[in-house]
């Protein structure tokens, strides 16, 4: 429990791993016992990057207090020597201001100043919007404009490029790409499975066409893809799992960059064979015919056979059934991620009074009262 609550803070990490003594090449920090920010259940080895005598940045490992302390020395060691000798303007650095929970909108600068401190860098090559949706649009980077800040950040030289990370539907994707015309760059969820899940292929394709670079994250979901029923593997291209979904992604000649999460040397290896092997429109028809039947299947294990027709509604109590099902369906391959979503969801299954209409109106005749209990529940609604 310490561990999450330190690594969900970006403050209270930054504190953890920060240090401004140039001095430092190496710490190691053991529980509270050495120092009263690190959980008593864990512990913090950093390391310094310097280059002509400058200290650069700060980097580090939190893990167990067992942990095997000599082969996370070395591989912070060999970590720091790669970015010596003048290697900053040899990589890309991006990260994220933390906009949704702005207050006042000041919040912006200070954010910028303390990361470009911490980094200890002159320059951020690619900054994001972190995790935009409607609200977080509308009540924070609207309400408090950050995109004129961002545009000043900008012409100060202090980031280079202005993007955005996203988790919402199609349309508040479309309302984000309008309400801004010179956005760099988008990154979003994109695999075979979710070609129509938040901005999906549609919005690959309409960020493409404006000309923004298009990041896609989540292209093995959490690495579900990576570990699918055999009666999937079977009908894939050849090849893994994990290669013929990363395939699917790099065949987009809209991707510009796909994010692949590693946990190990050969998992880091293997990446690198199949991008080589990979390049765009490198699948057949035939190819994109199994990844359809892949994604069939997946579906098929579906708890509720709707077809998202919507002719269930309006309801006169404002379920939004249609979502409610994509959800239960969904949970199916993520049950805490389709549950994260079912507790945001405006017009959750709770307002259900088992009027019935909607059962009236459904083509596929679903017993929609029953489904939605059994939604409610095992999507851990209240109520």
């Amino acid at each position: 429990k310490n561990f999450l609550t330190v690594i969900s803070s970006k403050d209270k990490l930054a504190e953890i791993i920060g240090d401004d003594n140039d001095e430092i090449q190496i710490s190691v920090k053991i529980g509270s016992c050495d120092d009263k920010d690190v959980p008593e259940d864990c512990s913090v080895v950093t390391a310094t990057y310097s280059a002509g005598g400058k200290n650069l940045g700060t980097y580090g490992v939190i893990g167990p207090i067992r942990m095997d302390y000599h082969k996370v020395i070395t591989v912070l060691e060999n970590v720091g020597k790669a970015l010596e000798g003048g290697k900053r303007q040899q990589v890309l650095l991006a990260t994220k201001s933390p906009f949704g929970g702005f207050k006042f909108g000041f919040e912006f600068e200070k954010t910028l100043e303390t990361q470009l401190r911490r980094l200890k860098t002159d320059y951020i090559d690619m900054y994001l919007l972190h995790a935009v949706n409607l609200r977080s649009w509308q009540q924070s980077a609207l309400k408090f404009d950050l995109l004129t800040k961002l545009e000043k950040a900008r012409e100060q030289g202090k980031i280079r490029y202005i993007g955005f990370s996203f988790h919402d539907s199609f349309d508040a994707f479309m309302t984000v790409l309008d309400g801004y015309t010179h956005w760099d760059f988008c990154q979003i969820q994109y695999n075979y499975f979710d070609v129509d899940y938040q901005a999906g292929e549609k919005g690959l394709l309409e960020a493409a066409k404006r000309g923004l670079g298009v990041i896609v994250m989540e292209p093995l979901r959490g690495g579900k893809l990576a570990a699918v029923p055999e009666n999937v593997r079977a009908v894939l291209p050849d090849g893994s799992p994990v290669q013929a979904a990363l395939d699917f992604v790099w065949d987009r000649p809209e991707t510009s960059l796909l994010l692949s999460g590693m946990s190990n040397t050969q998992q880091l290896q293997e990446n690198l064979r199949f991008a080589d092997e990979s390049r765009p429109n490198k699948l057949t028809e035939v190819d994109k015919a199994k990844f359809a039947q892949a994604r069939e299947i997946l579906q098929s294990a579906a708890r509720v056979n709707c077809t998202r027709c919507e002719y269930c509604l309006p309801c006169p109590k404002s379920v939004k059934i249609p979502e409610v099902f994509a959800l239960y369906n969904r949970s199916v391959m993520d049950a805490d991620d389709a549950k994260k979503a079912y507790g945001k969801l405006k017009g959750n299954a709770r307002s259900c009074v088992q009027c019935g209409k909607c059962e009236t109106k459904c083509p596929q005749q679903l017993p929609i009262r029953r489904l939605l209990a059994e939604a409610h529940t095992a999507l851990g609604g209240k109520g």
